[in-house]
């Protein structure tokens, strides 16, 4: 499956698991965060399911071909995610921790060690 195919599968799937769950979607809820949330699962779970493939995680493979690539594979998977969701997608880091259920605090942990690396590196 190529990766038009695959973005587009993944999308289907995402709005699918939303609008099937749109019901139960308390009020107090962000949207935009449950939907990033679902997508991040589907996404997660199409890459375990490709375990073949690199260790890059999906949302990242984009910078393969970038001079920065190199850094950033210093970096763990979790640092990556968190700098990915914070400076690409500009989520905060309650948003942030609640896509990738984890402790506000642990994302800002995550934030600023990923960030001391990169700074070293670069």
């Amino acid at each position: 499956m190529g990766d038009i195919e695959l973005t587009e599968l993944l999308v289907s799937e995402t709005f699918y698991q939303v609008l099937s769950e749109i019901t139960n979607l308390r009020s107090t809820n962000n949207f935009h965060t449950y939907v990033f949330t679902v997508a991040r699962e589907l996404i997660l779970a199409r890459c375990d399911s490709n375990s073949s493939d690199s260790k890059i995680p999906a949302y990242f493979k984009y910078f393969h071909d970038h001079k920065l690539f190199k850094s950033f594979k210093k970096l763990t998977d979790r640092q990556q995610e968190v700098i990915y969701l914070r400076f690409c997608q500009r989520l905060n880091s309650n948003e942030i921790s609640e896509i990738t259920d984890s402790q506000e605090q642990e994302v800002k942990n995550l934030l600023y060690t990923g960030l001391k690396k990169l700074a070293k590196v670069i």
